[in-house]
């Protein structure tokens, strides 16, 4: 267990108090520094402003107990070309703009790229002022591993608070307070920089990384991009005076700022990451390395002085374990399942006991998991990483995720509807198979019987592994593999790119146009897996000839004999009998009924409906457009609403179940028909009502017998934003929906030749078949992009009533859907040949004008 040590020999240092010198406390709890109580009088706010508002309030407050933090950050500024400051940061979700002080600007050399004209309200002025800013671009980089970053638009100022609003703080003091695992951001000291940026409300939730954990009554850690931040009130021991900035926000702010996130957060393109993953494969590369014909590597640490300071958690730990003994006396079977995992895991070499007298580390509580739809592991030992005590960090807080270096999903599912041949395979245990540096494994601890003995008294063991639940673990497997298989590009270069572009974590979901192509990559998959001591494993497949190939080769491949011929394959269920998709809805409907109807309800259910294809599009939408009609209403979460919303809800909970009878094909080309893959299109259809917009795909391809047929691709909806727009607006949101598709898709599908984009818009399609610059602002920027990512000629003209894109916009009975063969293969005449499509009309200019600058 726990053995004791002298003072004079523990490796945890305090530091003695400032006022007393005593070791026993800190300054901050010595009996000599008195209290005093004088709170800070805060000022009243407005309320009913519906423009900018921003100022901050100068003042000198009477002496009392309390410092009131700000949330602030120290970062590094770039500008377009490699120059780069340090500056201060402040964090303000009561401005809707971003600012960043006219110095900065200069210092960098930023370009103006335009002018804003704003009004804006302050405290002392009941009038708004009306001033123009200049508009520019920059880069927010943190100082703090991973180096995340984001790039942001801010209105130049020459004044951002006016004041050095902690020039007050005793820096000592803040440190004294702070968690041992924090990584904080502003060192608080009266010598660095002023605020120069503030960061407003329009990307300030871009720069959040987690929930805000209480350390104090009023004082709470928020952890962001740029390292772990304060904001609340501190103790003040010492008589000064406060400086305090005031910040105005209103409700108005909130509800328009609601609407712009559910504009922008669609329009705006994801930004690649500031570290490419080549970049990051190369700096963990360094770490990685091959003992004992395994690769190793250390826990991914935000800094190195981690280790020194995490507490050891072991109290928790002590307490939990207790309880699952408790447990063990009343359910001896589930002690025998526990003891028979810890045993094969220590004959394994995964875990082993501790030998160290005097243990440094972090201890983790476990529970089991029973997993009935596991075909070889019903039992899981599940370690509960985030585990901590009092204000300690657990070992998740004082590790880095890592970058996401898995494929994207639908990705995954698009290839794999893509191949005639369908096969998958899973990793065996993989997380298990990756060595922990030994000098981490105090870390990976837990609390269990010596030598699985009952009887025996409790010790502790580690993982000499990897373990699943630990914030970086998938980012260690993802990482390892990615590494592992470049050696094989060369090589086996089929084999590289369905491992690097379909393994999903730990599963493999892919396939090949041959029975022969189909063995020869599940086999040398298995081979490059194996020279990483992992076991590519469970291998099933429709293919019955496939089968007895693997089955009478003298390969590797192990098949899964436990098969039900239903395999979860990302959220979704494979039929490999008929080779369908379709929704595992067991769990959802086994608890329909007793949900009561709440707007978390309606979100919890509306979640577990997990569709990345789009797939069940219309009918989801349905439950989308309620959820933004009960915020509307201004109906709480945990509030029971009524009336026609309640039985419009009620009705859509009992269609789900019809949703057990959906089949859809896995694969685009019914595999008795030949195709002549150099006649392959890509049909993409949007359409958008007052409620909503979105876009559907299809391929069209020819079959041998000179035929056309067309499969269902993808579907993305979106609920149409709060703030009213017009209709061709929300058209042409749509139609940038159907654009984001096309350059997605190919990307995916090498085959396809010719791309056509249809809308039942006609103004749309002028405005897309026009010049942006004469259009405003709204309608040339999603212009721009949709001319930059399709071809203007490639839009073409449907009517409303052929356009499948119109069951996004109205929603459709679950039932209903399961038929529908506009849904599933698009117009009629889309299977006819080309001549026959509609022809385009003509536009409606007097429309189009209202938009003209």
């Amino acid at each position: 267990m726990m053995h004791k040590h002298l003072m004079s020999k523990c490796q945890v240092k305090i530091s003695p108090c400032e006022t007393c010198q005593s070791s026993q406390h800190n300054f901050l709890f010595c009996p000599k520094n008195k209290a005093k109580s004088s709170p800070l009088n805060k000022p009243k706010s407005e309320t009913d402003q519906k423009v900018i508002l921003t100022s901050v309030m100068n003042s000198q407050d009477k002496p009392g107990n309390f410092v009131t933090l700000l949330q602030t950050a120290k970062v590094e500024i770039q500008g377009n070309g490699s120059q780069k400051v340090m500056a201060r940061l402040l964090f303000d979700s009561g401005s809707q703009k971003s600012f960043v002080r006219s110095d900065l600007k200069q210092a960098l050399k930023l370009k103006t790229i335009r002018k804003e004209k704003l009004l804006i309200y302050t405290v002392s002025k009941r009038q708004p002022e009306e001033r123009i800013y200049e508009v520019v671009a920059l880069k927010i980089n943190s100082q703090f591993p991973p180096y995340q970053s984001i790039n942001i638009e801010a209105l130049a100022s020459d004044e951002i608070t006016g004041s050095d609003i902690y020039a007050n703080i005793n820096p000592r003091l803040i440190q004294s307070i702070l968690p041992a695992s924090c990584l904080i951001s502003d060192s608080y000291e009266k010598t660095i920089l002023q605020i120069q940026i503030l960061l407003g409300a329009d990307y300030l939730y871009n720069a959040m990384s987690g929930e805000a954990r209480k350390i104090q009554k009023n004082l709470y850690l928020q952890p962001t991009l740029f390292g772990d931040t304060l904001i609340g009130q501190i103790f003040n021991p010492e008589d000064m005076k406060q400086m305090c900035a005031l910040h105005v926000s209103s409700n108005a702010i909130q509800n328009d700022l609601k609407s712009l996130w559910e504009i922008d957060s669609l329009l705006m393109p994801n930004e690649s990451p500031e570290m490419k993953p080549s970049d990051t494969l190369c700096n963990f590369g360094k770490e990685l390395t091959i003992k004992n014909n395994r690769y190793e590597c250390p826990l991914q640490w935000k800094s190195p002085k981690m280790r020194e300071t995490l507490g050891n958690n072991f109290e928790v730990a002590k307490k939990r374990f207790a309880n699952l003994e408790k447990r063990f006396n009343h359910d001896e079977s589930l002690f025998d399942r526990y003891n028979a995992v810890m045993k094969e895991q220590i004959q394994a070499g995964i875990i082993e006991m501790c030998s160290d007298e005097c243990f440094i580390g972090y201890v983790m509580p476990h529970r089991e998991v029973l997993r009935d739809s596991s075909s070889s592991t019903k039992t899981r030992l599940v370690y509960d990483v985030s585990s901590k005590s009092g204000t300690n960090a657990s070992l998740n807080e004082c590790l880095v995720s890592g970058e996401n270096l898995n494929p994207n999903l639908i990705d995954v599912i698009l290839k794999f509807r893509e191949h005639k041949i369908a096969f998958c395979g899973d990793i065996a245990r993989a997380f298990l198979q990756i060595e922990v540096t030994k000098s981490d494994r105090n870390y990976l601890c837990f609390l269990y019987y010596k030598n699985c003995d009952k009887t025996l008294p409790v010790t502790m063991y580690h993982f000499n592994r990897h373990c699943f639940g630990v914030t970086c673990s998938t980012f260690v497997l993802a990482a390892t593999i990615k590494t592992h298989i470049k050696k094989y590009k060369e090589k086996h270069p089929l084999a590289y790119e369905m491992l690097n572009e379909s393994l999903y974590v730990d599963d493999l979901f892919y396939g090949s146009s041959t029975i022969q192509d189909a063995f020869a990559l599940s086999s040398d998959a298995v081979s490059i897996l194996k020279d990483a001591n992992m076991n590519m494993r469970k291998f099933d497949t429709i293919s019955k000839e496939l089968k007895n190939v693997w089955l009478n080769s003298n390969s590797d491949i192990e098949t899964n004999e436990h098969s039900d011929n239903h395999i979860k394959v990302l959220g979704l269920v494979w039929n490999n009998l008929d080779d369908t998709l379709g929704f595992d809805l067991h769990p959802l409907l086994s608890n329909l009924n007793e949900n009561e109807c709440t707007k978390r309800n309606v979100l919890h259910i509306a979640a577990k409906l997990f569709d990345p294809s789009g797939f069940i599009s219309p009918f989801l939408i349905r439950i989308k457009c309620l959820l933004q009609e009960l915020r509307q209403l201004g109906i709480g979460w945990d509030e029971v609403f009524t009336g026609q919303i309640k039985e419009n809800f009620q009705n859509w909970c009992k269609e789900i179940k019809d949703l057990q009878n959906l089949k859809i094909p896995r694969y685009y080309f019914p595999d008795q028909i030949v195709i002549d893959n150099q006649d392959i299109q890509l049909h993409v259809f949007s359409d958008a009502s007052l409620k909503s917009f979105g876009a559907v795909a299809y391929l069209r391809y020819k079959t041998s017998k000179g035929k056309f047929q067309t499969s269902f691709v993808i579907s993305k909806s979106r609920v149409a934003p709060i703030k009213k727009l017009t209709l061709p607006r929300l058209e042409l949101m749509g139609a940038i929906i159907a654009s984001r598709i096309v350059k997605h898709l190919k990307g995916i599908f090498k085959d396809i030749k010719k791309v056509f984009c249809w809308s039942d818009s006609t103004i749309v399609l002028r405005w897309i078949k026009g010049s942006a610059s004469k259009y405003k602002q709204f309608v040339a920027n999603r212009v721009i992009e949709i001319q930059e990512t399709t071809d203007p000629i490639s839009w073409r003209h449907c009517s409303g009533k052929h356009n499948p894109a119109d069951l996004l916009t109205r929603g459709l009975a679950s039932r209903d859907l399961i038929t529908f063969i506009k849904w599933w293969h698009g117009p009629e005449w889309l299977r006819d040949a080309e001549n026959l499509w509609p022809k385009v009309k003509e536009f409606e200019n007097e429309l189009v004008n209202s938009e003209v600058t």
